[in-house]
């Protein structure tokens, strides 16, 4: 009596088809068997790596490109089915320091390359209409595998990718007498998207991070309740928190005036929409809107 092995079937495969270079991406896949045999995954990731073997494996791509994965079912009587899929692996963003929309103007000296050894403290710049740069400036270089900087044949320092990048259409490019071989002309990127975010965003988040949960909030009103000397802020004013606890108030009606010799340690005051005076005093935390 024949008995026909029949192959697997594949079900679903799971996981990102564009990965970040360098980033770890997850893939997994289901797969039935008529015959109810053991199964096994590999993985082939079409850039030279191990094949991999498991129903959920992990692969990082060393390499941006297109690859074509090959997923191979085997059941335990060896009959297989195969199934292809394209990952496209993208460069990773740069997370530039400076980041502008117009043109960033450097004069004298600075360093935007801290340790010339660790690439995660680099200051990339990116200046959409373009730089001038002054000065003794040192900028993200290139080293060996020895920690020694790398030069072109006229004994220019390399730049690390990203240092300075300009978008398309920039205007103006100043770097006269420079020590850097690839500064000029410079690295070309795609327009950056330059996200601000909201100043009452900011502040709350300021305020959470400083503010003891379930902390309640006082209102004062300075208009009602004018401060012109520290007899009138002793006796009018609330009074402040602790260390751990500090007293938050909400200054409306107007600015707030601190007078000469009051210490506002302890405290955490907003000021709506006004200013704020000090005449002479231990600044601890202040923060208005």
């Amino acid at each position: 009596m024949q008995v026909n092995n029949v192959a697997p079937i594949i079900g679903t495969i799971t996981g990102n088809t564009t990965v970040n270079l360098g980033d770890t991406a997850t893939f997994s896949a289901t797969a039935t068997d008529p015959g109810n045999d053991t199964l096994t995954y590999t993985w082939n990731f079409g850039d030279g790596s191990q094949i991999q073997t498991g129903e959920t494996v992990n692969h990082v791509f060393a390499q941006t490109g297109e690859f074509t994965v090959i997923l191979t079912v085997t059941d335990s009587d060896g009959a297989s089915t195969q199934q292809t899929f394209v990952v496209q692996a993208i460069p990773t963003a740069p997370l530039y320091a400076i980041l502008s929309e117009k043109q960033v103007i450097i004069n004298n000296g600075g360093d935007l390359d801290g340790n010339p050894l660790d690439l995660s403290d680099d200051a990339l710049i990116y200046a959409a209409k373009g730089f001038t740069i002054n000065g003794d400036i040192t900028l993200p270089a290139k080293q060996d595998e020895n920690g020694n900087p790398l030069r072109n044949s006229s004994g220019k320092l390399i730049l690390v990718d990203n240092a300075v990048t300009v978008a398309p259409n920039y205007t103006t490019i100043n770097a006269n007498n420079n020590k850097y071989a690839n500064l000029v002309p410079p690295q070309i990127v795609e327009q950056q998207v330059i996200d601000i975010p909201i100043y009452a965003d900011l502040k709350q988040q300021k305020l959470d991070s400083v503010i003891p949960s379930g902390t309640q909030t006082v209102t004062f009103n300075s208009g009602q309740n004018p401060l012109n000397n520290s007899q009138d802020w002793n006796n009018k004013f609330p009074a402040p928190g602790t260390a751990s606890n500090p007293r938050v108030v909400r200054v409306t009606g107007g600015g707030l005036n601190i007078p000469d010799n009051i210490n506002i340690s302890n405290y955490v005051i907003t000021v709506e929409m006004e200013i704020l005076t000090l005449t002479a005093a231990t600044i601890i935390l202040i923060m208005w809107s």
